[in-house]
Order: structure tokens, then C-alpha cells, then sequence
């Protein structure tokens, strides 16, 4: 789905006096290739928060971009495990757009000012952190997929691990060769914190940041994926079941046309000496009449052979029916 609407190529509202008065002079004197240029950030009219207090900050390294809203901060965690001279609680943020669309020029950034969920797009590093309240808690933290009778919506929070967290409008993976892996745990007996393995939790897609576990018919319920090839042999089965099924009707039916055309043109010889090898005439009509719906039937057996062999065929990878992908595998 796409939205539609105007975006402001820069927010005047937003700029410092000093930047709207320059950029008064150059539309008055007609200088837009001037603005348009931005060569070596001289263009200098662009939304840039003040980074000073950050920069003066004991424990906290700030690169900040030329002429932008970017920047690397590297500090410890100061809203977590930090905030008491805690070890082990590094944390880089690399940022594009600080405070997102709200920020205004010249604006002091301070400490509280870096919170994810407010930002444009950023990766987020964490050496020690509580995952599922990388944003916030309440409404802003993350759906957990550690759940539990009595844990709430949310989940049971991951505590004290490290992560890597991406936030943006989209996120893309993109690889040049078609290869994706996403591998979750085997690679290490230990976490970050030297604690050793707490289970599988597995891969986990999740729409909407919410989970339903006990509703198999909510859209938020979440369930088991399917291995198409699993599927796929089991499908085999049944349907090998339903051509035993047909074949065996199918023999009942022709015994049962058979039978009752033998059964119409038997003859018995009466006592009498008039009428003797004649066949019973109500028979022959009972026979005549039925025999519409025997090929109706017949055509049914018929037909429901010809879908079974058209759905083995659109089970393989070859058919664009199947439902087996060609190019996407889970375990």
C-alpha cells in the first residue's frame, strides 16, 4: 500500500533566523542554483540540531555529519545497565536524523534527546540491554517471543543481552548473489553475558508488534510455519488414497451397470406354450433410464482422476501453481 501527500523539500519554520534570512536573500536574488548545489555542505540551510552538550559529555564520543541530522554516538548505556558505572553496556548508535521531523535548527540535543522510536532511521548496537524496551516500555516496547501463561501481551522481556536493532520506515536486506541466511543460535554455548544457552526461540515473524496465542483464529495468532516438502509428501498420500478411493468406485459402478443389464435381458421360460423366451419389458426401460445417470456418475469418477493428476502436477516445483517456493527454505 502507498500513501499519497506533499512533503516539504526543507520546513522554513524550522530554520534558525540566521538561515531563513539568508534564504530570504537568495529567492530575492533569484540565486536558486546556489541552493540547489550543497556542495561540501556549503549550503548551510539545512535543519541541524546543536550537538555541544553531547560533545562535552564525559564518556561520550559524537561524530557528527557535515550539514546534516547524522551522527555516530558511542557511549555506555545510560537509560539501562550504564547509568550506575555499570560495565559491559557499550552502545553505538549510528543515526540518520535525530529526533526525526520534529527536530528544529539549532535545537540543544541532550541526553534524553536520543531515543530510538523518535528517530528517523538508525542502526542501534547494544552490548547490554533489555531487548523488547529498546523503544520504551508500555506501548512503545517490543511483542516478546518468550511467552508465558500470565506474561501479559508483551511478553516476557529479554534481559540484560546484547542486540542489534534497525529501525527505519523500510528496512531492506539486499544481496547480490540471492543468498539470505538468517541463523538463530547454534554458533555459541554462551550468550554476550557468559550465561549459558536458555532455549530455542527460533525465527519469529511478527506484523503488527502484537501475538495471540490462544485464538487460532486471530489474524495475530501466531503459529508453526509449514515445510513444503512435508506438506507436499502428505498431500502425495491423500491423494494416492482418493485414486484407490476412484478406482474402487469406479469398479462398483461398472459391476453395478453389469449386473443390471444382465438382470434386463434374462429371460425365463413360462409354463405356458405362448411367450416363451421373451424378456421382461419393464426391466429394459428401468435399464434405458438409468443409464444417464450411470454416465453422469462414470464422467465424475472420471473427472475427479483427471484433477487428482492435475494436482500432483501443480504440487511440483516445476508448476508456477505449486505451493512449494522454489527459492525459499526454512528448518
Amino acid at each position: 500500500m502507498t500513501t499519497s501527500g506533499y512533503i516539504k523539500r526543507f520546513d522554513k519554520d524550522k530554520l534558525s533566523s540566521e538561515k531563513q534570512t539568508r534564504l530570504e536573500v537568495i529567492e530575492q536574488a533569484d540565486l536558486g542554483a546556489t541552493t540547489e548545489s550543497g556542495a561540501a555542505g556549503d549550503r548551510g540551510l539545512r535543519v541541524q540540531p546543536n550537538w555541544r552538550e553531547l560533545k562535552e559529555r564525559d564518556g561520550v564520543k559524537l561524530i557528527e555529519g557535515v550539514d546534516n541530522n547524522a551522527a555516530i554516538v558511542i557511549d555506555n548505556n545510560p537509560n539501562k545497565y550504564g547509568q550506575a558505572g555499570g560495565d559491559n553496556c557499550a552502545r553505538i548508535l549510528l543515526v540518520a536524523g535525530f529526533g526525526g521531523k520534529k527536530i528544529k535548527d539549532g535545537e540543544l540535543l541532550k541526553q534524553k534527546d536520543l531515543q530510538h522510536i523518535k528517530n528517523a532511521a538508525g542502526i542501534y548496537i547494544h552490548q547490554k540491554d533489555d531487548v523488547q524496551e529498546v523503544f520504551g516500555k508500555d506501548e512503545q516496547q517490543l511483542v516478546s517471543p518468550i511467552q508465558g501463561e500470565g506474561l501479559g501481551e508483551k511478553g516476557l522481556v529479554d534481559k540484560a543481552k546484547s542486540h542489534v536493532t534497525a529501525f527505519a520506515d523500510t528496512i531492506q536486506l539486499v544481496s547480490r548473489t540471492g543468498g539470505i541466511n538468517l541463523i538463530a543460535g547454534g554458533v555459541d554455548n554462551e550468550d554476550s553475558a557468559g550465561l549459558g544457552a536458555q532455549g530455542s526461540i527460533g525465527v519469529r515473524l511478527i506484523y503488527g508488534n502484537k501475538v495471540v496465542l490462544d485464538n487460532d483464529d486471530s489474524e495475530y495468532s501466531l503459529q508453526p510455519m509449514v515445510k513444503g516438502t512435508n506438506l507436499q509428501k502428505q498431500i502425495d498420500q491423500i491423494l494416492q488414497r482418493i485414486d484407490e478411493l476412484n478406482a474402487a468406485v469406479f469398479g462398483i459402478k461398472t459391476t453395478q451397470i453389469e449386473n443390471a443389464a444382465t438382470a434386463a435381458t434374462h429371460v425365463h421360460i413360462p409354463a405356458g406354450p405362448i411367450g416363451g423366451g421373451t424378456v421382461t419389458l419393464d426391466l429394459i426401460m428401468d435399464f434405458i433410464m438409468k443409464i444417464p445417470e450411470w454416465i453422469y456418475d462414470l464422467l465424475g469418477i472420471i473427472s475427479q482422476k483427471i484433477n487428482t493428476v492435475t494436482s500432483r502436477i501443480n504440487n511440483t516445483s516445476a508448476s508456477e501453481a505449486s505451493y512449494v517456493s522454489a527459492w525459499h527454505f526454512l528448518n
